[in-house]
C-alpha cells in the first residue's frame, strides 16, 4: 500500500518545482506569474516504460501516452487542456511506499480560480498527509496576500491529517530570503499562527516542526546533471537561477554545495522513508494505523 501525500499551498508558490526536485527530474509543469498546474498530478511507483495515464473531463477510461511523448506536449492545449489527472508510474525505489500528490494552487482569479480550489480540496479529503508549503514572507491576518495561507494552516489543523509545514525561500540574492537559513522570523510566525489553530505538525528532521527549503536550487541540482535535455521553459528557468548563481557565488557555483544548500536531502528521505531519519511519513503513518486498530479491538473506539 503507498500513502499519498499531498502537496498544497496558494498558486505559485513553488508546488511543482518542489515535486520535480523530490524528483530529481523534470515531470511537473512550472510557471512564471500565473497558475500552472489545473489538474491533479499523481506520482506512484511503477516500472520502466510504464505508460502515462491522462484522465479528462469526457471519460473515466485513461489515455496512455509515453512518458517522453507526454512531456512534450503543450499542457495548455487540447487535447491536455481538459485533463483533471495524469498519473506517473516511475521506477524510483523512492516511490516505494508513497504516492506524490501535485495539486492546483489556492487562491488564483480568473475563470480556474474555483475549479483549481475544489480539486485541491478533494486532494486533500484523499490524503493520508498534507504538506503545505508557505511562503517565505510574514503571516499578517490584515494584508490579503497572507489571509489565504492563515485558512491554509487552520485547514490542516482542522483536517484531522498528519501534515507538515514546508516555508519555500524564494527569491533572488538581493532580497536575502533566499537561504533556507535566513528566515527564522518567518518560521516563528507561521509557527506561533500554528500553535493558536491548535495545530502540531510532524517535525521532518526530528525536531524541526516547520521546515525551510529552496526547492529552485534543489530542482536546479538534479537538473545540472544533464542540462543539455532540458527544453522550452525548463532550459530558460535553468538558465535564470544559473545566472543568479554565478553572480551571488562570483562564478563559482559548486552544485554539490548547492543541494546541500537547498535542504531538500532530509526533506526527501523524511517523505519517502528512504534515508537515515528515525521517523518518516511511511513510518509515521503505519504507528498511526497500528494505534487506530489497537483502540478499535481493545478499547472498543
Amino acid at each position: 500500500m503507498a500513502y499519498k501525500i499531498a502537496i498544497i499551498g496558494q498558486f505559485q508558490q513553488g508546488k511543482s518545482t518542489l515535486l520535480n526536485a523530490l524528483l530529481a527530474e523534470s515531470f511537473a509543469d512550472i510557471g512564471e506569474g500565473l497558475p500552472t498546474t489545473h489538474a491533479i498530478g499523481e506520482y506512484c511507483f511503477g516500472k520502466e516504460g510504464d505508460p502515462v495515464n491522462v484522465f479528462d473531463k469526457k471519460s473515466h477510461i485513461p489515455t496512455d501516452y509515453d512518458l517522453s511523448e507526454y512531456l512534450k506536449l503543450d499542457r495548455n492545449k487540447e487535447p491536455l487542456k481538459s485533463v483533471t489527472k495524469v498519473r506517473f508510474r516511475l521506477p524510483k525505489k523512492s516511490l516505494s511506499e508513497i504516492e506524490l500528490v501535485d495539486t492546483p494552487g489556492f487562491d488564483a482569479s480568473g475563470p480556474d480560480g474555483a475549479a483549481d480550489a475544489a480539486i485541491a480540496e478533494a486532494a486533500i479529503d484523499s490524503a493520508d498527509f498534507l504538506l503545505l508549503l508557505a511562503p517565505n514572507t510574514q503571516l499578517d491576518e490584515g494584508y490579503e496576500g497572507t489571509k489565504g495561507y492563515i485558512k491554509l494552516i487552520r485547514r490542516c489543523c482542522d483536517s484531522g491529517k498528519p501534515f507538515s509545514v514546508v516555508i519555500n525561500c524564494k527569491g533572488s540574492a538581493k532580497e536575502k530570503k533566499w537561504d533556507p537559513l535566513g528566515n527564522d522570523d518567518i518560521v516563528a510566525t507561521i509557527q506561533a499562527q500554528i500553535q493558536q489553530d491548535g495545530g502540531a505538525p510532524a517535525p521532518i528532521d526530528g525536531h524541526s516542526p516547520i521546515w525551510t527549503c529552496n526547492a529552485a536550487w534543489a530542482w536546479y541540482a538534479s537538473a545540472a546533471v544533464d542540462p543539455s535535455a532540458l527544453g522550452g521553459r525548463a532550459k530558460e528557468r535553468f538558465d535564470a537561477i544559473h545566472d543568479d548563481l554565478d553572480r551571488h557565488f562570483k562564478g563559482k557555483v559548486d552544485v554539490d554545495q548547492i543541494r546541500q544548500l537547498s535542504r531538500i536531502d532530509p526533506l526527501r528521505d523524511f517523505l519517502t522513508g528512504q534515508g537515515l531519519t528515525s521517523c518518516s511519513v511511511p513510518t509515521l503513518l503505519k504507528l498511526r494505523s497500528a494505534w487506530t486498530d489497537y483502540r478499535k479491538a481493545i478499547v472498543g473506539d
